[in-house]
C-alpha cells in the first residue's frame, strides 16, 4: 500500500511508510451541484482531502465509534471492583483484534484512541506468519509490547489460536476491514460470542448484499470479482436483515448496521485517481494496477446497487 502515501515531491518518495491496508474511511462534503452529500445520491460526490494513513485512522475510529470507551478507564474499572468487593483483582480491558494485519492499527488505538487508558491491553489474531512478526517488532518499537499479545492463526478458529485464559473475559472483539473474509461467518460470530464476556462487545465492518444483479452477466462479474479480492461468494450474499438475524441468533443485542458505502468504497476509489494523478511522473504504471483494479471494482459494485459497506457493531446479551 506504500504508493497510496506518496508525496507528489520526489524528495520525500523514500519516507517512512506506514503499513495500514484497509480501504480507509472518507469525509464527504458536497456533491458538484452544492447539494449536502448522501449515501443515496447520484450525483458525484466530493470527499474531504485526507492522506491515506488519515483516512485508515478514521476507519479505525469509525469501527470504535460505538464502543463506550469512557467507561474503560482505570479509575472506572477500580470503583467497579471496588463496588463489587474485588478491589485485590487487577483485570484489565481486554480486545480482542481480528485480523490486525501489519500491527498500524493496533498501534494507533493503543496511543490514541485509548491513549489515556493505560489497563488495556490487545490479544491479535492473524492469519499470516510475516504480519504476526512484523506487528511484534512494531510493538516493541512504540513500547506496547507488554500490553499486545499477537498469534497466528484464523477467524473461524479463534478458540484454538487463543489462550484459554481469554475466553469469557474479553471486553472487545474488533475487526477492522476484513470480517468479508471470514468465512463460514457464523462460525466467527459464534467463536467471537464465546470470547466475550457478558455485556462485551462486538466492532467490526463489512460488506453485506443489497441486491444480487438479475442478468447472468451481472451474476458472473461479482462471482469472478469476488474470487479476484478472495471474498467468499458467502460473505457477500447476506443481506442485512440476514446478518442482523444472524446476530441475534448467536446471542447479541443492541444490534447496529450502518451504511458507509460511499464514505468507504467511492472514498477509496476517488483517493486513487487523484493520487496516481498525483505521482504518477515518479512511479512505474504497474504499481497501480492493482489500486485501478479495486477502484473500479469499488465503483461497479456501488452504481450497481450490488453490495454495501457497512459498520456493525452488537452486545453480548447478559447470561
Amino acid at each position: 500500500m506504500g504508493a497510496l502515501q506518496l508525496h507528489a515531491d520526489p524528495q520525500n518518495l523514500h519516507a517512512r511508510i506506514a503499513t495500514w491496508m484497509n480501504l480507509g474511511y472518507w469525509s464527504t462534503t458536497l456533491t458538484t451541484d452544492g447539494r449536502a452529500a448522501t449515501r443515496r445520491s447520484k450525483e458525484k460526490i466530493v470527499f474531504a482531502k485526507m492522506t491515506y494513513v488519515q483516512a485508515c485512522e478514521a476507519h479505525a475510529r469509525r469501527t470504535l465509534r460505538d464502543v463506550p470507551i469512557e467507561q474503560t478507564g482505570p479509575e472506572v474499572r477500580s470503583s467497579k471492583r471496588a463496588s463489587a468487593q474485588d478491589a485485590n483483582s487487577t483485570n484489565p480491558f481486554t480486545i480482542v483484534d481480528v485480523g490486525f494485519g501489519w500491527g498500524d492499527q493496533i498501534a494507533y488505538y493503543l496511543k490514541h484512541i485509548f491513549r489515556h487508558h493505560s489497563d488495556v491491553c490487545v490479544y491479535g489474531v492473524n492469519s499470516g506468519a510475516r504480519q504476526v512478526q512484523h506487528a511484534r517488532d512494531l510493538m516493541r518499537i512504540y513500547g506496547l509490547a507488554e500490553r499486545t499479545h499477537l498469534f497466528q492463526g484464523s477467524a473461524t478458529s479463534l478458540l484454538t489460536a487463543l489462550p484459554s485464559t481469554v475466553v469469557q473475559h474479553a471486553d472487545l472483539v474488533l475487526a477492522i476491514d476484513c470480517a468479508y473474509h471470514f468465512a463460514p461467518k457464523d462460525v466467527f460470530l459464534q467463536q467471537a460470542f464465546r470470547l466475550l464476556k457478558p455485556q462485551g462487545r462486538l466492532a467490526l465492518s463489512d460488506l453485506v448484499l443489497y441486491q444480487m444483479p438479475s442478468s447472468w452477466l451481472g451474476r458472473l462479474t461479482m462471482r469472478f470479482l469476488a474470487a479476484l479480492c478472495d471474498v467468499p461468494m458467502a460473505t457477500v450474499t447476506t443481506t442485512t436483515e440476514q446478518y442482523e438475524h444472524l446476530l441475534g441468533r448467536c446471542g447479541f443485542e443492541d444490534i447496529r448496521i450502518e451504511d458507509a458505502t460511499a464514505e468507504v468504497l467511492l472514498g477509496f476509489a476517488s483517493f486513487v485517481d487523484q493520487q496516481r494523478q498525483r505521482v504518477e511522473l515518479y512511479t512505474p504504471s504497474r504499481m497501480w494496477l492493482k489500486f485501478r483494479v479495486a477502484a473500479w471494482l469499488n465503483r461497479w459494485v456501488a452504481k450497481h446497487d450490488v453490495v454495501r459497506y457497512v459498520f456493525v457493531s452488537a452486545r453480548k446479551r447478559s447470561a
